[in-house]
């Protein structure tokens, strides 16, 4: 949080706003939005992407930079494309919605 609330600091202030109100912000709106929405749903993640490189307990923290961010999003988009292509097809009844079963070989 001490980060967090340090970052905050130096962005607002650059943009003319009081320390106090930034704390106030920070107490009333920020962390606890924070701690709401971002916080309790990091367990959940397979992978936590940092803005600034850090270490990890678990392994599952990444540093990434830019070009290696939009690698993985361009994957994830073209898997998403794909799924959503397979559901339109499946919907329109041009292909099977269950998987294929195997054929049993005779011996």
């Amino acid at each position: 949080a001490d980060v967090r609330l340090s970052r905050r600091v130096m962005t607002d202030i650059k943009i003319g706003k009081s320390l106090s109100a930034i704390v106030s912000d920070w107490a009333e709106f920020v962390k606890p939005a924070y701690e709401k929405y971002t916080e309790r749903t990091k367990r959940f993640a397979d992978i936590v992407l940092l803005h600034y490189p850090s270490a990890s307990s678990n392994g599952s923290t990444v540093d990434f930079s830019k070009s290696t961010l939009d690698v993985v999003v361009n994957v994830v988009n073209a898997h998403y494309d794909l799924q959503q292509k397979k559901a339109r097809a499946q919907a329109k009844g041009e292909i099977s919605s269950s998987k294929p079963q195997k054929k049993e070989s005779v011996q």
